[in-house]
């Protein structure tokens, strides 16, 4: 019996250690908006508008605060240049094919 009280007091004591605890006295919960402009629902409907990556279409409506239109257009001149930055890189790895036949030759990079 005198276990039992013992057990039951030490629950007691330390009940309010698993307690969500802030210095501040507001304890921090999951919340749906990101920022004030840019919400979930946002980003997912940039997402199926352009099919883009989540992170990709977070980071468009940040710098268009918020703004889908100006986003995907954001996202278009964003990617015309990763394409150009990505065409002058040269494929380390690979296969290249060559055919040659009849006097006419064929070479096939993959």
């Amino acid at each position: 019996m005198k276990f039992t009280a013992t057990i039951f007091a030490l629950a007691l004591a330390t009940a309010g250690a698993f307690a969500p605890q802030s210095s501040y006295g507001v304890v921090r919960t999951n919340s749906v908006s990101l920022n004030a402009e840019v919400t979930v629902a946002l980003i997912k409907e940039l997402r199926e508008l352009t099919g883009a990556g989540m992170m990709d279409c977070k980071k468009a409506l940040k710098e268009s605060d918020g703004d889908v239109e100006v986003a995907i257009e954001n996202m278009r001149k964003s990617g015309a240049l990763k394409a150009a930055k990505k065409a002058t890189k040269v494929a380390a790895e690979g296969q290249i094919f060559i055919r040659s036949a009849d006097g006419n030759a064929s070479l096939v990079e993959v």
